[in-house]
């Protein structure tokens, strides 16, 4: 469960390095590996809703970004949250979607920014009733205790060298970033604090 770039693909790049949990991971959504291997898929035809949340040949962990919402929190399923400040995020998300398309950027924001408060409430923010989410913040994803512990929740074999650190450097070039999103910074400090997401530096 992602909000869009909050390094999942960064996260299933460790843990192929040292678990076995990629040959049970599928982005059901296109029917590939996270290294771009076909998944034979008797489903692979559907929208990634009439697939019922799960992967139709069968693999355990799926990726999804919950778009609409309305994925339900099952007490028998378990959920990797990644998150990350949204304005990083939605400058990520958009320099990706404006290769495909003609997008306005001030539009694009205040769009992802909505659906970010909204994500954050249901993923974040909710009571962990089951105890079945393991919250993962962008910035954590340097941290090999981080690694450990979503190997641990997925119950993967966990194979990890001593001497192994993550290569991941969590702060972008913030140079980057135009000054219309940080503007947007004042109003979601509340959200950050409830997040436990720290603030862009000045």
């Amino acid at each position: 469960m992602s909000y869009p770039r909050s390094g999942h693909h960064a996260l299933m790049g460790f843990l192929k390095r040292v678990t076995d949990l990629h040959s049970e991971y599928c982005e059901f959504y296109n029917c590939q590996t996270h290294d771009g291997k076909a998944i034979e898929c008797p489903k692979k035809l559907l929208n990634w809703r009439l697939k019922g949340h799960r992967c139709g040949a069968g693999r355990r962990i799926t990726k999804t970004h919950d778009f609409d919402l309305a994925l339900p929190i099952k007490c028998e399923w378990r959920y990797i949250v990644q998150y990350r400040h949204p304005i990083p995020a939605i400058q990520s998300w958009y320099e990706l979607e404006s290769r495909k398309t003609n997008l306005n950027a001030r539009k694009f924001a205040l769009e992802s920014l909505a659906f970010w408060k909204r994500f954050v409430n249901k993923w974040v923010l909710s009571e962990n009733q089951h105890g079945n989410l393991l919250r993962l913040n962008y910035d954590c994803l340097a941290d090999r205790d981080s690694l450990k512990a979503v190997a641990e929740f997925c119950q993967g074999d966990l194979s990890m060298p001593e001497g192994f650190r993550p290569n991941f450097s969590p702060r972008r070039n913030l140079e980057e970033i135009p000054g219309f999103l940080r503007d947007f910074e004042p109003e979601l400090l509340p959200w950050l604090e409830r997040a436990e997401i720290q603030p862009l530096p000045v």
